[in-house]
């Protein structure tokens, strides 16, 4: 069809309509171009979010612990490490992209956490140390890692301690101090201290006793007068014995590195570096600017940390830093404390006797030129610090540093030549550490170890030989001394240490109340007073020459009593596996009844009894009864009427080795006496308290 138009007009474009067209198009275009860069846009960002994510490197969001064989992990911390025992760390909470991998690495190093080193071998989860690793704590690195990373957390234990072992005891024992379950004068022979296992250490002080067990905790037993024992209760009604228990335990108290205990207070070095202190507060012993009042229980320290070893001496306490420098508080009439000064208080309104009741350094006053010491802006004394303190003692009124180089300091009173620096002349207050000399007027020097007794020094030096000084009196605690001197006018002292002879290779030293102890090849001797039978070599007779312990296996520890009652007793830790003696004298519950069985030696025996507590005994009686007359079981013989100083019955006995009463009171309790009568008619009471069953 013939349109009229030219071929250029057909092939010329359409105007409007056909401009509108292009633009539809160039739009589509745009959008779908848009539309592929935001896909290719959230397909980048998914894929790095997703590459993000699985490369997240692990961190550690809570730290790992260590549980020993038998304990829960991480309490206390550090976790106590003992000999033998194994120990497992777990991983502890980590971040990070999955899966994440776990490698351990255990390691040696100084009670300090310093110089540690690689444990061959020990690459796993668990570790059990050896003997080789005693006093060495125990750090474990536990190394996360994925794909893309790796770090690194730890945890620690304390030093690794002896698997422990049981105690026994000997000496006076009025208020049960031995642990051996019953009451009696003394015993001159080594007995168990019953129910108490997993001992690591053992203090013996005046009239009360602790063990330090391998868990990091403490028990106690004896004396309560002051709260001393801890758990919370003071006075004789607190006594453990008392309660029918063989110890009671310190309360709220763990993580345990060692303990010292003196005239009725006690220390506590946990493993954090704190103290706790507890018991008599008279002249500021509990260190936290008090005193007067008692402490039943353990109570911090203030202010003080970084701690490596405590010491108490009297009513004076110690602490060793990790500096190697040392702190003192409590009662400082003698300038024991070293601090520069007498007091700087008075405490105990009753005596008013110089004291400090919080931690001050220990160190030499500094002098101006006319001899005075000078003070600082607070009226203090201004001291150069006693340095480079290896280990602390102290003794009744005065206290011994042992120097990294072997060398020993003293300071305080020095009335019985107790200070061992060869005076001419004894003086009350020595304000300034000086060195113990020997009788040459050199120093005593290669020494490893020290001990305070109650008015003397000891010292172990390399090579298991002892050096004493101070009091020796009528029965020396240094043995057999050459020439003598004589101080306060009358009595034998020694000015400057001596070899204390008849005992050799010696590994441990403890004085005591007029006592010493040492420890050599497994055997304990013993020498000086002995009225009370502390020296464990079966009498009652001074010695002057060092005595074997009589009747029991190897000792791994000793502890020798220091007190101002003149009742000393002594504590002897047996080596891991080594059994006890037999009791001397125990009591077994049974049905209505109590068995007293006993190893005694003896041609006859006495028993009797009488109920303990009389309304205790009358109300489990109406218990048992039904509570009225005809109502119930018919009613034990043995009434509980009588008040508590009446016997109940006495039975003369010959050569026996126990007897049982019966017909007693269900779960009423009864005092037993047993006396035995020696060869000689001596007598000798023990007294226990025993509760029968329904």
């Amino acid at each position: 069809m013939d349109t009229g138009e030219s071929h250029e007009e057909r092939l010329r474009p359409r105007g409007r309509a056909s401009r509108r067209d292009g633009r539809t198009a160039l739009r589509a275009l745009a959008l779908a171009l848009a539309l592929a860069l935001a896909l290719t846009a959230a397909t980048a960002a998914a894929a790095q979010a997703e590459e993000t994510e699985e490369t997240t490197p692990p961190a550690n969001t809570a730290a790992p612990t260590i549980a020993r064989e038998g304990e829960q992990a991480g309490e206390p911390s550090p976790t106590p490490a003992v000999e033998a025992s194994e120990l497992t760390v777990t991983n502890g909470s980590w971040s990070g992209s999955e899966p994440i991998g776990y490698t351990y690495r255990w390691l040696s190093c100084t009670p300090e956490h310093e110089g540690c080193t690689s444990i061959e071998g020990a690459t796993g989860s668990t570790f059990t140390p050896s003997a080789a690793y005693l006093g060495r704590a125990l750090e474990v690195e536990v190394t996360a890692t994925n794909v893309v990373g790796s770090a690194t957390a730890t945890a620690w234990t304390s030093e690794v301690r002896s698997s422990g072992g049981e105690a026994v005891a000997f000496g006076q024992n009025t208020h049960t101090q031995l642990g051996a379950g019953y009451e009696d004068t003394w015993e001159d022979v080594p007995v168990p201290v019953v129910n108490l296992t997993h001992v690591i250490s053992v203090v013996a002080s005046q009239e009360y006793s602790f063990a330090l067990l391998d868990n990091g905790t403490v028990r106690s037993w004896g004396d309560n007068d002051f709260g001393q024992l801890g758990d919370g209760i003071q006075g004789q009604a607190g006594e453990n014995w008392k309660k029918q228990a063989s110890y009671v335990t310190v309360a709220g108290l763990s993580g345990v590195k060692s303990v010292a205990a003196e005239n009725d207070h006690v220390l506590a070095l946990l493993e954090n570096g704190t103290v706790d202190t507890w018991g008599n507060n008279l002249f500021g012993q509990i260190g936290n600017e008090t005193s007067g009042y008692s402490y039943d229980h353990p109570h911090a320290v203030p202010g003080l940390s970084k701690v490596i070893a405590i010491a108490a001496g009297g009513a004076s306490d110690y602490a060793l830093l990790s500096n190697h420098t040392v702190m003192a508080w409590g009662e400082n009439a003698d300038g024991q404390l070293g601090i520069g000064e007498t007091g700087p208080m008075e405490c105990d309104s009753y005596k008013s006797k110089p004291c400090d009741t919080s931690p001050h350094e220990v160190g030499a006053p500094v002098l101006n030129g006319k001899g005075e010491v000078v003070k600082n802006e607070k009226g203090e004394p201004e001291i150069t610090p006693l340095t480079n303190v290896a280990a602390i003692s102290a003794g009744e009124n005065m206290a011994y540093a042992l120097l990294e180089d072997g060398r020993v300091v003293s300071w305080g009173a020095n009335t019985e030549g107790q200070l061992g620096n060869d005076a001419k002349e004894t003086s009350k207050v020595n304000l300034t550490p000086t060195e113990v000399k020997t009788r040459s007027g050199e120093p005593l020097e290669g020494i490893e170890a020290i001990s305070g007794g109650w008015y003397f020094g000891l010292a172990l030096q390399k090579g298991g030989k002892v050096y004493g000084w101070g009091r020796i009196g009528n029965a020396s605690p240094l043995g057999e001394v050459e020439a003598p001197e004589t101080c306060q006018k009358e009595r034998a002292c020694a000015k400057a240490a001596v070899q204390v002879k008849g005992v050799e290779d010696v590994t441990a030293i403890s004085g005591g109340e007029g006592y010493s102890l040492f420890l050599s090849g497994g055997t304990v001797y013993g020498v000086g007073f002995n009225e009370q039978g502390e020296l464990g070599d079966g009498n009652t007779t001074n010695a002057a020459k060092p005595q074997p312990v009589k009747g029991i296996g190897s000792v791994a520890a000793i502890s020798a009593g220091v007190g101002t009652a003149g009742a000393p007793s002594s504590l002897a830790l047996l080596a891991a596996g080594v059994a006890q003696p037999s009791p001397l004298l125990s009591l077994e519950p049974g049905a209505h009844s109590l068995k007293a069985s006993w190893t005694l030696t003896s041609p006859e025996y006495e028993v009797k009894y009488r109920a303990w507590n009389p309304e205790e005994c009358e109300e489990a009686a109406e218990e048992e009864t039904g509570g009225s007359e005809g109502e119930g079981e018919e009613a034990p013989v043995e009434e509980c009427k009588p008040p508590s100083g009446t016997w109940l019955g006495t039975f003369k006995l010959g050569d026996v080795t126990g007897y049982e009463l019966t017909g007693l009171v269900a779960e009423a309790s009864y005092l037993v006496y047993v006396k035995n009568h020696n060869k000689d008619k001596n007598h000798h009471v023990r007294k226990i308290v025993g509760t029968p069953l329904p």
